[in-house]
């Protein structure tokens, strides 16, 4: 049985590295059907957690779920994309997962996002980002809330009056961060603009009592992080329809 959830609520006891995500999206759903879910089991067990936003889901196991369930109700959705720390099926791409301890670092030479900043730099940080056009408006208003609200930060490198390389981390909650938006202009590759940027987000994770930090990319950018402290956590599970 799956219910959504209708007021505030308590995910502890949830060990999920996508928990930040599905915090996030309870916080700042906007449709009628967004927001967080439970599946239960025959008993009131709680088996699964999973949010819905901007079509896509992330989903976290707690138990046994009802894979079939969970397929025909995502299907019901009309869901995009599925986010999730284990596989419905043989039909989702393994993604490696990377965790490191929050801490202090130097974060020189770059700007950081904060509630005051211009509506110029969050262009341009989403101009980095992003490859798509006509959408800066609505991630602009549930980025900039989440800055105010203190469940998000970002950061970004300036060189010759232009965003050249920023970190973005997107969701806050529980001393848990996740770390989902990393970039750089390839014309400034190989400059330390990234690395900088990733050791001022770390930083100011710390500041914020998160203890540690996760994110999800490529196979060839493992050795990137792992010079930056992180090291191999597991497998995000991700499917595009």
């Amino acid at each position: 049985m799956i219910k959504k959830v209708t007021d505030n609520i308590s995910l502890s006891g949830v060990s999920s590295p996508l928990l930040p995500l599905i915090y996030c999206d309870f916080i700042f759903n906007s449709g009628d059907t967004e927001g967080v879910y439970f599946q239960y089991n025959e008993n009131d067990g709680i088996t699964s957690v999973f949010s819905l936003k901007n079509g896509c889901i992330t989903l976290a196991r707690v138990k046994d779920a009802d894979l079939s369930e969970l397929s025909m109700f995502f299907d019901f959705l009309g869901v995009s994309e599925i986010i999730s720390d284990y596989p419905l099926d043989d039909s989702f791409e393994k993604i490696p997962l990377l965790e490191t301890t929050a801490r202090y670092e130097n974060a020189s030479d770059v700007s950081f996002l904060l509630e005051t900043s211009k509506l110029s730099e969050y262009l341009g940080v989403y101009n980095l980002l992003n490859d798509s056009e006509g959408e800066f408006s609505g991630w602009y208003s549930n980025f900039s809330k989440k800055i105010n609200s203190g469940v998000a930060c970002g950061v970004y490198k300036v060189y010759d009056d232009s965003i050249v390389s920023t970190v973005t981390a997107t969701a806050i909650y529980d001393k848990t961060a996740i770390i989902s938006g990393v970039f750089t202009n390839p014309l400034y590759r190989g400059k330390g603009y990234a690395s900088r940027c990733v050791k001022a987000v770390i930083n100011q994770l710390c500041k914020k009592n998160v203890e540690k930090v996760y994110l999800w990319c490529e196979e060839d950018k493992i050795p990137f992080y792992k010079k930056l402290g992180f090291k191999f956590s597991g497998q995000i599970y991700l499917r595009k329809v």
